[in-house]
C-alpha cells in the first residue's frame, strides 16, 4: 500500500490558543478535508503509476475555492490572500503586531481585519491612560497601498486619529466607513479630488479632517463640507466657484491665503 502524504488539518475552532510553528495553518472545513482526500487520491494514483484524470484535477480546483488558511486568526480564502499586496512581507509584520508590537503598523502595505482590530484596540488602551487628548498617539499608515471598506470599517471604534496619507483616491465605500469613525481626526492629505457623494459622507464625520490635497470642489461638495461642525483643512484648494466658496465660508475651514482673501471680498460685497 503506497504511503499517503502527511497532510494534517488544524481545527483552530477547537484549539484557538495553539500557534503554528511552521507558518500558515489550514482551517479545518468540509472543503479542506475534501481537498486532502482528493490530494491523497492523486498521490495514490501517481504512486501506482496510474493516470491522473481531468476530473480529479477539476475536483482539486473546485476544492480550492473554499479552501481557507488561518492568517493571524483571520480565516481567509486563497483569493482573499492574493488580494493582499506584498503578502509574505506583511504577514511577518502582522504576526509581530498580534504579539503586541503595534509600533510596526507604519510599515504594513496591506491589512486584514483581525490585525486592524488589534491595532485599534491597543491604540485605544494606550491613549486611555493619557488624560490630555492632544497628546494621544495616532495610527500612521504611510506605507499602506490598499484599503478596503472591510478594513475601513474597523476604524469606527478608533478614538485618537488616523493618517492615510498614501492615497490619492478612495472609493465611496471606504469614505463612507471612515466617516463613521469615532476618531478625533482623519488625515487624507494626498486625496486630490472629492466627489459630491464622498463630501456628503464626510459631512457626518465629527472629528477634524485634513483634505489638504484636494484642489477642486463642486458647489454641492463645498456645501456638504461647509456643514461640518469641526475643522477641515483645504489649503491646496484652487478650483471653486464663488457660490462654492460661500458655502465653505459657513464652516470651520482652513483655506489658502488667496482663497481667504477672495472669501473675505465676497462677504464684504454680500454685506454692502
Amino acid at each position: 500500500m503506497p504511503e499517503k502524504p502527511q497532510i494534517e488539518l488544524q481545527d483552530i475552532q477547537q484549539n484557538p490558543e495553539q500557534k503554528s510553528e511552521t507558518g500558515l495553518e489550514i482551517v479545518k472545513t468540509p472543503e479542506s478535508e475534501q481537498f486532502v482526500e482528493h490530494v491523497n487520491e492523486i498521490h495514490e494514483a501517481v504512486q501506482r503509476d496510474r493516470k491522473v484524470t481531468y476530473g480529479q484535477v477539476a475536483d482539486l480546483r473546485k476544492d480550492l475555492e473554499g479552501f481557507k488558511l488561518d492568517v493571524c486568526g483571520e480565516q481567509m480564502t486563497l483569493a482573499e490572500i492574493r488580494e493582499i499586496p506584498d503578502f509574505g512581507y506583511n504577514y511577518e509584520i502582522w504576526k509581530s503586531i498580534m504579539e503586541g508590537n503595534i509600533f510596526l503598523h507604519n510599515q504594513v502595505t496591506g491589512l486584514i481585519p483581525n490585525v486592524t482590530r488589534k491595532l485599534v484596540d491597543e491604540n485605544n488602551k494606550k491613549n486611555e491612560k493619557i488624560s490630555n487628548q492632544d497628546d494621544w498617539k495616532a495610527l500612521y499608515f504611510d506605507s499602506l497601498k490598499k484599503i478596503s471598506p472591510k478594513i475601513a470599517k474597523e476604524f469606527r471604534s478608533l478614538k485618537s486619529g488616523i493618517y492615510l496619507s498614501t492615497f490619492t483616491e478612495l472609493s465611496d465605500e471606504v469614505i463612507f466607513e471612515l466617516s463613521h469613525s469615532a476618531s478625533l481626526f482623519i488625515s487624507l492629505s494626498h486625496l486630490v479630488s472629492l466627489s459630491d457623494q464622498q463630501a456628503e459622507y464626510l459631512s457626518q464625520f465629527q472629528g477634524r479632517l485634513n483634505l489638504n490635497g484636494v484642489n477642486s470642489l463642486s458647489d454641492n461638495a463645498a456645501r456638504f463640507i461647509g456643514q461640518r461642525g469641526s475643522y477641515t483643512w483645504l489649503d491646496s484648494l484652487v478650483h471653486i466657484s464663488d457660490n462654492g466658496l460661500k458655502f465653505l465660508g459657513k464652516g470651520r475651514i482652513d483655506l489658502s491665503p488667496e482663497l481667504g482673501k477672495r472669501l473675505k471680498k465676497l462677504k464684504a460685497e454680500q454685506n454692502a
